[in-house]
């Protein structure tokens, strides 16, 4: 991908904006010089478990896991029921479940380099379709303790109303994991059959939310993160370890976007491993880009792309790029000023920035002062807490001298009471908003203050527009 979007994508993840779905075929071992999948691995495990029951058993080549799984389902009832008559189909499928939970006993994490460097990166989602509790370890292994781990059960709709978190301790260290087809430690959970897709999908289309994805689960898929405030945003998807001519990819993306339809969805495959149709399908439906990079390849060029130092240099714009100056105690009052800039921000005028949306590992003070001299307005947003920091000072100071050289318009929001006549911001009265000079907690009605603050910026904002492009 090109370098912009590698950073977008990492801001993204950081910020909670994406969510990564784990398919079967990302984690790997290395064994004999080649990379062997956990499917492949099980799927070899079933076939030594059908010919140790049936020697003379004749299966389709290349089989997939739910065909062995069902053909040794089956010849376990014919088998058992020959000694009991009382063994029923229910008692075979809980026998193949037990088995494939054994399997997945004589691993762990640390087999699959894939989930230590998952473990390590910053996600807030994970959804898993594997069984195993290899992601769990290893998230525990880098001392991310609150890990939410949580799994589907098509057949108990009891289960699946029992999960409770709040979401407001999703974090990056703290991530929310959702095992969407099950979990070996309940094995009569997981989703291995046909049979069971197709229980699945008639589970997941019922209406009722009682067979549904949970919704503290589903609300992360969702583009909305409220906080009380109305923010709004779209999350980004990344597929890996998936092969998207499987028909199950189409249930698990229809899933998704009965939520939302998600902002980009990355996926992990060779395009000329698709057919035309398919392809055609994914990305006219869901806007599937697809990606031709191995799994720990491309886990590792978001993990730089993480650690890079600096944000590469903002891709050209025609908007205004407007900077949110505000004490870091006023984290709340940034937040809903730039929700309300949101209206504006839909229209070709202008684009925020402010220091929340520095990525870790960058240079802040070496950041936030370009973002001051690249700034077309900056908005100090004045309280009693901007006084008191010298930090905010020197980036006062900058934005002033801009301004005295029209390089820039620096536009003080009155957003709480305080004395700030007698400041350097009285050299501002022709630029200060509101426009009688009161506070906007001391207005009448602050909301429709704050609104009518807004309009006022965004007709400012038009005229700084135009007169930059006539300039051009």
């Amino acid at each position: 991908m090109p370098d912009q979007n590698w950073t977008d994508l990492a801001r993204n993840i950081q910020n909670g904006r994406a969510i990564l779905v784990l398919g079967p075929d990302a984690v790997t071992m290395l064994r004999n010089g080649q990379r062997v999948s956990l499917q492949t691995l099980l799927c070899e495990h079933l076939v030594t478990l059908l010919q140790s029951r049936d020697p003379q058993l004749h299966l389709l080549p290349n089989p997939s896991l739910p065909y062995l799984a069902k053909t040794l389902e089956d010849r376990i009832f014919l088998q058992e029921k020959q000694k009991r008559s009382s063994y029923s189909e229910e008692n075979a499928q809980a026998e193949l479940y037990t088995l494939i939970a054994e399997f997945y006993e004589q691993y762990s994490f640390s087999d699959f380099p894939v989930y230590q460097q998952l473990a390590q990166m910053p996600f807030h989602f994970i959804v898993e379709t594997g069984h195993a509790p290899y992601l769990e370890q290893a998230l525990e292994g880098e001392n991310k303790f609150d890990t939410k781990c949580f799994y589907y059960h098509y057949a108990n709709p009891t289960h699946n109303n029992s999960i409770r978190f709040e979401e407001k301790d999703i974090r990056s260290d703290a991530p929310l994991v959702y095992q969407l087809f099950g979990d070996a430690r309940q094995p009569d959970s997981m989703i291995v059959t046909e049979r069971d897709q197709l229980a699945f999908l008639d589970a997941i289309l019922q209406q009722e939310n009682t067979a549904g994805i949970p919704n503290k689960v589903a609300i992360h898929f969702t583009s909305v993160k409220d906080k009380g405030l109305g923010q709004q945003f779209d999350k980004t998807f990344v597929f890996l370890g998936f092969d998207f001519n499987e028909w199950h990819l189409r249930l698990i993306l229809h899933l998704i976007g009965r939520y939302q339809r998600q902002k980009e969805t990355y996926a992990l495959q060779n395009p000329k491993d698709i057919g035309e149709l398919t392809h055609f399908f994914y990305k006219n439906n869901f806007d599937v880009h697809f990606e031709g990079t191995p799994a720990e390849q491309f886990l590792a060029d978001i993990q730089a792309a993480i650690a890079q130092p600096e944000l590469p240099s903002t891709p050209v714009s025609g908007k205004l790029k407007v900077f949110l100056m505000y004490a870091p105690e006023d984290e709340a009052v940034k937040t809903a000023l730039d929700t309300q800039l949101n209206p504006i921000k839909r229209t070709e005028f202008i684009e925020t920035w402010d220091e929340s949306q520095l990525l870790a590992g960058a240079e802040k003070d070496q950041e936030i002062t370009q973002r001051i001299q690249e700034a077309d307005i900056i908005l100090p947003l004045i309280t009693a807490n901007f006084f008191g920091s010298d930090q905010i000072d020197q980036q006062l100071q900058l934005a002033l001298r801009r301004h005295e050289a029209k390089e820039t318009v620096v536009i003080p929001l009155l957003m709480r009471s305080c004395v700030w006549e007698g400041t350097s911001l009285e050299q501002l009265k022709a630029t200060i908003l509101p426009r009688n000079l009161s506070a906007l907690d001391k207005q009448e009605n602050p909301e429709t203050a704050l609104a009518d603050t807004v309009t006022q910026l965004s007709g400012w904002s038009k005229k700084i527009f135009d007169r930059k492009k006539r300039a051009k």
